[in-house]
Order: structure tokens, then sequence, then C-alpha cells
């Protein structure tokens, strides 16, 4: 998926999980659901999200099943006015939210730095981690690796 939705070696992801989205999204009408991807777009199929009018998230949660690898969460909410096109803005405290971040197997020595270096200065200590996909049995671990962000 780094290929996929960005340039090689320049992306980053912030990883989150359920308990902190529900923290971070207490005090507002946000909820969440596991994208479902085993319909075709035709297909209503069965609906699993509960609430007081579920069936109004339905589209909003399906996906072609081409695109399962993704295993997307989403977060969503439901406005009156679904013909404005501005879209809705929550306050989120990023630490709150994110647990860590992820940079791109192939991201070069020296964008790490900035990365880490931004994140300090904008006073975040999230862990910064990357992804072991590249690196064989044998290989050292990157320097970068040795000593992550508290």
């Amino acid at each position: 998926m780094w290929k996929l939705y960005g340039q090689l070696g320049e992306n980053v992801c912030m990883v989150s999980d359920l308990s902190r989205m529900q923290e971070c999204f207490k005090e507002t009408e946000v909820t969440g659901a596991l994208v479902d991807y085993e319909g075709d777009d035709d297909d209503d199929g069965e609906f699993r999200l509960e609430g007081p009018e579920p069936w109004m998230y339905a589209k909003a949660i399906r996906k072609r099943k081409c695109y399962e690898h993704e295993r997307e969460f989403r977060l969503l909410h439901l406005r009156g006015d679904v013909n404005d096109s501005r879209g809705t803005y929550f306050a989120v405290d990023p630490t709150v939210l994110v647990a860590e971040i992820w940079h791109s197997p192939r991201m070069p020595d020296w964008q790490v730095l900035t990365l880490q270096n931004l994140m300090e200065a904008l006073g975040y200590c999230f862990p910064i981690r990357q992804p072991t996909l590249l690196i064989g049995p044998f290989d050292p671990i990157p320097w970068h690796e040795q000593r992550v962000v508290p």
C-alpha cells in the first residue's frame, strides 16, 4: 500500500486504535465501522452497523471486494444537509488519536530525521517506526530504528 497511495519513500502512516478514536470523538456524533468488502456496487448485501438508522450508513461503508487489502475503518458523521459539500470539521487532539507514526520502508535517513525534528518542534513525542518489509533476516536494523523517539 506504500506504493499505491503515495510517492514511494515519502509516505507516513499515523496509527490509532478503536479506544483512542472513541476517546477522541466522545463528545461528537461520530460513529465508526469496518468497511464491508463483500458485495459489488449493485448488491445491497447485509448491513451490520448498529444505531438508530443504520441503513443510512450502508453506502458509506461499502467497497468492492478488490479493495479488501486496505482493511479500512471509517469514521462517519451523518449531517442533516447532505447537499452541503463543505464537510464537517471536528477538533482533534493528535496526542489522543495517534499512537505512533510509521514511515515508508524506503524513506531516506535524512527524511526520517526531518520527520523526527518536525515532531519534536511541534511538541509531539509519537514513536516513529519503520516497517520491516525490506529488512532481511540477517540485515542490520537501520540506525534510526535502534532509537525510537519516545
